[in-house]
């Protein structure tokens, strides 16, 4: 979590920012990530889901299913998000 004063060093504007940061494991394996940190304003509706495990009936089944050419997942809820 970044702290008050790393999150003003930002300069952040409204709506989407870009971003890159280094993830660093062993030193040939570090590699910079590209991302967006999004700034909205305090009175904005927003909905926020992980939607691992959530799209299928099951994390485990939902890959094995795919295999069997089966869909594992909820009905409709690919077109929700």
């Amino acid at each position: 979590m970044p702290t008050q004063e790393q999150l003003k060093s930002f300069d952040l504007k409204p709506g989407k920012n870009n971003i890159t940061f280094l993830v660093e494991r062993k030193p040939k394996e570090s590699r910079f990530v590209n991302g967006y940190i999004y700034l909205w304003d305090h009175t904005s509706r927003i909905v926020i889901s992980d939607v691992d495990g959530t799209i299928t009936k099951s994390d485990v089944m939902g890959h094995i299913m795919t295999f069997f050419g089966k869909d594992w997942s909820h009905p409709n809820l690919a077109e929700l998000f």
